[in-house]
């Protein structure tokens, strides 16, 4: 997915982290970043005169970002559009031929805490393009959001699909892999012994592939719980993103793991990328 910073949606609420995620923009630039476009949704409830304040407010603060953004070398334009976040993003992300949306997991309004909040999740529940939910450390402590990224794998087409995405993007974006997969079936220590060596392979074979893409590659496969594994494993790897699947079924958005990864991306403590 080489074009995957070519068009971005900053999807901003214009708090000081927002502000601050210009960081993360900043860090797209040697990827191939090609053009930013900024929007801001005013909701419907404020009505007419509300409307009107809020958006030439915004207006004024986007310009700025703008301006921002320009003297990093980066072009971009700003939107302000009355409606509610999660079909307003959606909407222009489609408009614009977004190929990114890019949102916080902090600051007021629907970005409060990472998927945490109704339009948080509508934005990756109706989004069709890939939306990277940052969130940033302290500045003193700041890596690289794709410095280490982990990709939880359950071997279903959803997953596989995203390990092919990231490894489409090669060692210029991607520093280190974690190819992780969370054993819980079996029905007794034989069998989850045998599932365990079973997918040690398929992510051995996995991770190689991905050190011929130029980009190192851990594997780690765990036998237990996959919401605390997952933690653990993003903790002890000291992952800076975790890259999942969002797709549908029947008509229903499900996360590839379901309820599970659903869990785990909720309590997250970095970054997170949702491929539909």
């Amino acid at each position: 997915m080489a074009g995957l910073f070519a068009r971005v949606l900053f999807a901003t609420d214009l708090s000081d982290y927002s502000n601050k995620l210009l960081v993360g923009i900043g860090e797209m630039r040697p990827h191939g970043l090609g053009e930013v476009m900024l929007l801001h949704a005013v909701g419907e409830d404020e009505g007419t005169d509300s409307f009107f304040d809020a958006g030439k407010q915004a207006k004024e603060e986007l310009a700025a970002y703008v301006e921002r953004l320009a003297g990093l070398g980066i072009r971009a334009g700003f939107s302000v559009k009355e409606g509610e976040p999660g079909d307003v993003i959606a909407a222009a992300a489609e408009d614009w031929d977004a190929t990114l949306i890019l949102a916080g997991s902090h600051g007021h309004g629907f970005i409060k805490g990472l998927l945490v909040g109704s339009v948080a999740e509508d934005i990756v529940e109706k989004a069709t393009r890939p939306v990277l939910v940052l969130r940033l450390g302290k500045p003193e402590s700041h890596r690289g959001v794709f410095e280490k990224v982990l990709i939880p794998l359950d071997f279903s087409d959803g997953s596989i699909a995203v390990f092919e995405a990231l490894k489409g993007l090669g060692g210029g974006v991607l520093g280190h892999a974690v190819l992780a997969h969370v054993v819980e079936g079996g029905s007794g220590e034989e069998e989850r012994r045998a599932l365990v060596e079973s997918s040690e392979s398929r992510l051995g074979i996995m991770a190689g592939e991905m050190v011929a893409a130029g980009i190192r590659a851990a594997v780690h496969v765990h036998s237990g719980h996959a919401v605390k594994d997952i933690e653990d494993i993003a903790a002890e790897e000291g992952a800076t993103l975790i890259a999942v699947c969002a797709c549908k079924k029947e008509g229903i958005k499900e996360f590839v793991l379901g309820g599970t990864a659903k869990r785990v991306l909720v309590h997250a403590r970095v970054s997170v990328l949702f491929f539909p």
